[in-house]
């Protein structure tokens, strides 16, 4: 599990390196700009109303923001993956729109990304969790989704 954490910590930040660096080491990714990109909805899941933004196209991976924040925390981070994957930031329980009754615990916030999934009708998706947003993935989420996730655990 530790060199899970370590793996996805060393690929995060070769992400963030590259947004802050940008493609040709001159350009920085405009926060403001990618927030303008991001196609917001409130999901309605068998957990509740779930807050998601939705930035590119093509394989889903959910995008679990930290404490505190909401779904606008990891917009550069989406943005850069938005020409290959389809980038699903919800916004955790008690946080942006979406209600903390939702999912107080880690298990209930795995079970509550699972019913985005379902809700969105997707049946397959790689799973980031950021800071307080990683305890949820992946160990939380096998049970909630178990035939769903792509993990490097």
């Amino acid at each position: 599990y530790e060199e899970s954490l370590s793996y996805g910590k060393q690929a995060v930040e070769g992400i963030l390196t590259t947004i802050e660096a940008g493609p040709d080491s001159s350009s920085v990714v405009p926060y403001v700009l990618c927030a303008a990109d991001a196609d917001v909805q409130l999901v309605d899941t068998i957990r509740g109303r779930i807050e998601v933004a939705r930035v590119g196209s093509g394989p889903a991976v959910l995008l679990a923001h930290g404490t505190p924040g909401s779904w606008r925390q990891l917009l550069p981070l989406a943005h850069s993956l938005a020409d290959s994957f389809t980038a699903l930031l919800p916004s955790r329980p008690g946080y942006g729109s979406t209600p903390v009754t939702v999912g107080r615990s880690y298990a209930q916030q795995a079970a509550a990304y699972a019913a985005v999934l379902d809700a969105l009708d997707i049946e397959r998706a790689s799973l980031v969790g950021i800071s307080g947003g990683a305890p949820a993935a992946p160990r939380q989420w096998r049970p909630a989704r178990p035939a769903s996730l792509r993990s490097t655990q």
